[in-house]
């Protein structure tokens, strides 16, 4: 592919934008875990809003799990005893690679430097802890190109995994 600046740019703005969409289409339980640790991480309030139309008994039972998620996610992060934030929500783009997303967080903790992805995946035969081999394949994507665009790099790549359990 042979991309324009232009078209580089509508692309990465597109990225950019997919979190919002999902997050006016579903308000499911991962969206508001995201949104939640996000606001957290920024330190400001997040107030899961209802979608129109839908069913509030569902929308208030994925609230009390996406609260929970997120209880399990300040739990840990508060329990770091040195710990930065770096990026958060970013979205980046591999001129060589021809690819673009978004990753959730990079941090430094512990003085080491990490790409993280928060996933609310439910635990299956396949994947008992609700984390599959996929998803490091692309944490190595986005920490090759925050490599690429930024010239920042991490040491290592990690999952963060909520359960909606808590």
């Amino acid at each position: 592919f042979n991309y324009t600046e232009e078209e580089l740019q509508v692309l990465m703005d597109e990225s950019a934008k997919q979190y919002t969409k999902k997050s006016d289409k579903g308000k499911d339980v991962g969206t508001m875990t995201h949104a939640m640790v996000e606001a957290f991480l920024k330190g400001v309030e997040y107030v899961p809003e209802a979608p129109e139309g839908g069913d509030d008994k569902e929308f208030e039972a994925n609230v009390k799990m996406a609260q929970k998620a997120l209880k399990a996610f300040t739990t840990w992060w508060n329990s770091l005893k040195e710990k930065e934030v770096i990026a958060l929500e970013k979205p980046i783009y591999s001129r060589s690679m021809k690819y673009c997303g978004t990753f959730d967080l990079m941090a430094r903790i512990n003085g080491k430097t990490y790409m993280l992805d928060i996933k609310t995946t439910n635990a299956s035969k396949k994947a008992p802890l609700g984390i599959y081999a996929e998803y490091f394949l692309q944490l190595g994507g986005y920490a090759y190109a925050m490599k690429e665009e930024t010239g920042q790099s991490s040491d290592d790549v990690g999952i963060i995994r909520l359960g909606k359990d808590g």
